[in-house]
């Protein structure tokens, strides 16, 4: 079987770390089918994506193509497997769409409804990385057959997970930023609204404490710079790091000796960063909604994501030490568990899943 993937956007973060490792172990765990990797200079999310796709793909002659995101091209009439990591764009502005004003805005999401309805309705199979986003699917798509949406846990694949992080790499991310010691929280992702930073944010003020610091990490654009305003009110900038985008190694320090990894998402369609801070034994601060049970199960403290007093308490208590025996045991049961995720467990599943579409 001849099996094309679109790879366009495997150098972004999130999807691209997926499509990586998905083209990665293709052709070691699969040796009987064929993988063609389809990579044209055709932007995503656009009409001409749209128009020139299909005439691409069919150029191939294959019988299954996997559209390793929700931008099925609407006039590819062959057989497909679409992978839809999340529906938070059903529920939340989200992405540079929502910069823009509100017709061009209104117009992108018919788009993406017409879009992800025809991927939901048309594909011989649905791959959701979550039980979570399962549900979600069959909660705004009840028309869907649930037959054909397969869960496939993704894994961890930081350069030093299979060792401790390299204190270089720490002393090289001190020197170019502001951290000036192991006394932070971490964040990492990206800012959008769904992200809720602006609760975390509150709450790291109230906690109050010149001494402790929260370092961001993620892409910097519109949504961080609009942070910064929030940051001015809270009178709490000089607290705040923002080192931007990172090497994996540098990032795996930040996991290592961060007081809590924090995540206060209102929605998520996994959540690696939890699992990634579980592997480096990092205690993890997530708010309570359904994905974050999921993946990291007893592992995390959980958080009312509307409450921000709830989450203040938490930071206060990690920061005491108030709950140091309960975190040790997180640490061991979240260590444990992060283990049981793994990309070529995944791309085994996908295989498999290939085989049933023909």
């Amino acid at each position: 079987m001849r099996i094309g993937i679109d790879t366009r956007l495997q150098n972004e973060t999130g999807v691209g770390r997926y499509i990586r490792n998905l083209i990665t172990y293709l052709p070691q765990l699969d040796t009987k089918n064929e993988y063609v990797f389809i990579n044209p200079d055709i932007k995503w999310h656009t009409l001409e994506e749209q128009i020139k796709m299909p005439a691409v793909l069919n150029a191939y002659n294959l019988d299954l193509v996997h559209i390793p995101y929700f931008n099925v091209p609407v006039f590819y009439t062959k057989p497909f497997v679409v992978t839809i990591h999340d529906l938070i764009v059903n529920e939340y502005r989200t992405g540079q769409a929502s910069t823009q004003n509100v017709l061009v805005y209104g117009l992108k999401r018919i788009g993406y409804q017409y879009s992800i309805n025809h991927a939901v309705q048309k594909s011989c199979a649905i791959i959701v990385p979550s039980h979570a986003t399962k549900d979600k699917l069959i909660e705004l798509y009840p028309r869907v057959h649930r037959n054909k949406i397969c869960v496939t846990y993704e894994g961890v694949d930081l350069k030093s997970a299979n060792g401790k992080p390299s204190e270089s790499e720490g002393k090289q991310l001190t020197a170019n930023s502001r951290i000036t010691n192991n006394k932070f929280f971490l964040y990492v992702g990206n800012a959008y609204p769904h992200k809720n930073v602006e609760t975390l944010l509150k709450a790291f003020a109230q906690l109050n404490n010149p001494e402790i610091q929260l370092v961001i990490v993620g892409k910097k654009n519109y949504f961080t710079d609009r942070l910064t305003h929030s940051i001015k009110e809270l009178d709490i900038a000089d607290r705040i790091i923002f080192p931007g985008e990172i090497p994996d190694a540098e990032l795996a320090w930040l996991y290592k000796h961060a007081q809590a990894l924090v995540l206060p998402s209102l929605m998520e369609g996994f959540g690696l960063p939890a699992l990634e801070a579980m592997q480096f034994r990092a205690s993890v601060i997530a708010s309570d909604i359904p994905v974050f049970h999921e993946i990291c199960q007893q592992s995390a403290f959980y958080f009312n994501p509307f409450n921000v007093d709830q989450l203040t308490a938490l930071l206060k208590d990690i920061t005491s030490s108030a709950k140091k025996s309960d975190m040790q045991k997180k640490k061991d049961f979240g260590e444990k568990r992060a283990r049981e995720f793994s990309w070529k467990k995944m791309v085994n599943e996908t295989i498999k899943i290939y085989n049933t579409c023909l």
